[in-house]
């Protein structure tokens, strides 16, 4: 969002320029024709001429600038509404197949499962409505920002997206507690709390070495960036590859 507002900024700035090139272009003339019509009695065809010569430089290098100016300002919205298009279609791309909504069924049914307390129930239940609610919500917006842009390519129709969808920490915290207290062994993934074989691809936390599945891991830290179990920052491999 900050990128668009600083777009925006600099477009405020393009456009104060172009007024005062266009004030500036209009004094020119009105005191250049006033300074003919007084000289027009006194002085010699030749030194009018001169004059008018003077007159129509300035005019040509200000009418100039102002061509410059207004390209520039085009490119540029041109550019920032490509740039903004592309971002939009790769979010529209990580959430197409709805791995995400998928996860959080799996993460609210497991909650239930682990916890016999009726209010944990009600919280997961109500958790999940929340977030299937908001991915609806998250992902027709960047279907509606899509179509404005390749519609008018003017980033000033964009509607800044709302934060991704995602559980409460009193839901987060809940889950993991439950998963603490079932003394998971190391071979249960984190999200699916299903067994890892080994022919399974996984990931493992740098930080609190736990090691969840790679497909349940990708899904979760598209939206989230950090590891469940420790909060420390923590990439998806798919999208961040490791640098050779």
């Amino acid at each position: 969002m900050w990128k668009n507002d600083s777009f925006r900024n600099e477009l405020l700035k393009k456009n104060e320029e172009l007024q005062t090139a266009n004030r500036r272009l209009s004094i020119l003339i009105e005191e250049q024709e006033r300074k003919i019509e007084s000289q027009k009695s006194t002085n010699p065809p030749a030194e009018q001429l001169a004059s008018k010569d003077s007159l129509q430089s300035e005019i040509t290098m200000v009418r100039s600038f102002l061509d410059k100016l207004e390209a520039k300002k085009f490119s540029d919205s041109l550019g920032e509404a490509t740039q903004t298009l592309q971002r939009l279609r790769n979010i529209k791309n990580r959430f197409q197949n709805k791995e995400q909504l998928k996860l959080a069924r799996t993460m609210t049914d497991k909650l239930i499962q682990m916890s016999n307390r009726p209010e944990i129930r009600e919280l997961a239940l109500y958790e999940y409505q929340q977030y299937e609610a908001n991915f609806q919500n998250y992902t027709q917006l960047v279907d509606l920002n899509i179509e404005k842009m390749k519609e008018t390519r003017d980033c000033s129709l964009y509607s800044p997206l709302p934060k991704p969808p995602a559980f409460s920490d009193r839901f987060m915290n809940e889950y993991w507690l439950e998963c603490d207290k079932r003394k998971k062994h190391d071979s249960e993934c984190l999200y699916c709390l299903c067994e890892m074989n080994s022919d399974q691809k996984t990931l493992k936390c740098d930080h609190c070495k736990k090691i969840t599945h790679l497909k349940c891991a990708s899904k979760w830290l598209q939206i989230h960036r950090s590891c469940p179990h420790c909060r420390k920052e923590q990439l998806d491999p798919d999208e961040f590859p490791a640098l050779s």
